[in-house]
C-alpha cells in the first residue's frame, strides 16, 4: 500500500493529488438502495452470482482488480470476492489532508452460499454529523489509536438495527491521545463502511456478521461505549 499525504484547501489541491471522479455517497442518497443494501448487494439475499454480477457493472469497481479467495479454517468456509475502486483512490481527512491510499481492497464476504457482509472504503466525502441526520445517533463507539510513521486513530461507530458499521481514520497529533482519550467531533469523516444483516443487539452482530469469538466480543464491548453525544471517549488498550 503506498502512502502520499496531501494538503487541500477549498477547490485547490497539489498536483498529482486530484481524487478519483466518482464518489460513493449512497450511504446518505440511498441510491441504489438503502443499508443494509449496498449498490443492489443485500447481505443474507445476494448470491455469488449476482454479486460478481452487480460488481462488474458497478462505476465504483475497477473490473480488472476483481479477486476471488476462500478461506477454508472457518466453517463454513468463507468465500472472499475483492476489488479496488477505479483511478486514484483518495481519503479527505482530518486538518485539511488528503491521504492517498494505493492498494486499498474492498471485500464481500459470502458463507453458505449468501453475503455475510460487505466491506466498503470511502473517501471522507460524509462526515459523521451528516450520518447521524440521516440515522440518529449510532448505538455505541469504539476507538483506538496506533503509530507507525505517524499517529492515527479509527473510531467505530455501530447501527446494529441498520446493519452498519462505519469508521473514521485519520492522522493525529500525538498529544491529542496521549491521555488515552479522544473527542468525537461533528467534523470526523467517514472513511469505512460495513453492511451486514441488521442485528437486534452489537453483541449479535459481533457474532453473527464479523465471526468473532466469545473472548473477542467480550474484549470489543469492554471499550465500547455507549453513545453519549460528542465528548471524549477512552482508547482501547492504550
Amino acid at each position: 500500500m503506498v502512502l502520499t499525504l496531501c494538503l487541500f484547501s477549498g477547490a485547490s489541491l497539489f498536483s498529482g493529488c486530484q481524487p478519483r471522479v466518482k464518489s460513493d455517497v449512497s450511504l446518505i442518497t440511498h441510491t441504489p438502495c438503502a443499508p443494509p443494501c449496498w449498490q443492489n448487494i443485500t447481505p443474507g439475499v445476494s448470491s455469488e452470482d449476482e454479486v460478481l454480477t452487480k460488481l462488474r457493472s458497478n462505476p465504483f469497481v475497477e473490473i480488472s482488480t476483481i479477486k476471488y479467495s476462500m478461506i477454508g479454517e472457518i466453517e463454513p468456509p468463507l468465500i472472499t470476492i475483492s476489488w479496488q475502486a477505479p483511478g486514484k483512490d483518495y481519503i479527505y481527512l482530518q486538518n485539511g489532508v488528503i491521504w492517498r491510499m494505493e492498494g486499498r481492497y474492498n471485500y464481500v464476504y459470502l458463507q453458505s452460499g449468501k453475503v455475510l457482509r460487505i466491506e466498503v472504503g470511502l473517501n471522507g466525502e460524509i462526515t459523521l454529523a451528516e450520518i447521524i441526520e440521516k440515522y440518529g445517533s449510532p448505538e455505541s463507539v469504539y476507538a483506538q489509536a496506533g503509530a507507525a510513521d505517524f499517529y492515527w486513530y479509527d473510531i467505530v461507530f455501530d447501527y446494529p438495527v441498520y446493519g452498519l458499521r462505519l469508521e473514521s481514520f485519520s492522522l493525529v497529533d500525538p498529544k491529542e491521545i496521549k491521555s488515552g482519550r479522544i473527542r468525537v467531533t461533528e467534523e470526523m469523516r467517514i472513511t469505512g463502511a460495513y453492511y451486514y444483516t441488521p442485528a437486534f443487539s452489537l453483541e449479535e452482530a459481533l457474532h453473527d456478521a464479523f465471526l468473532l469469538t466469545p473472548d473477542q466480543i467480550a474484549k470489543y464491548m469492554a471499550y465500547s461505549q455507549k453513545w453519549q453525544g460528542f465528548v471524549t471517549i477512552p482508547i482501547a488498550n492504550w
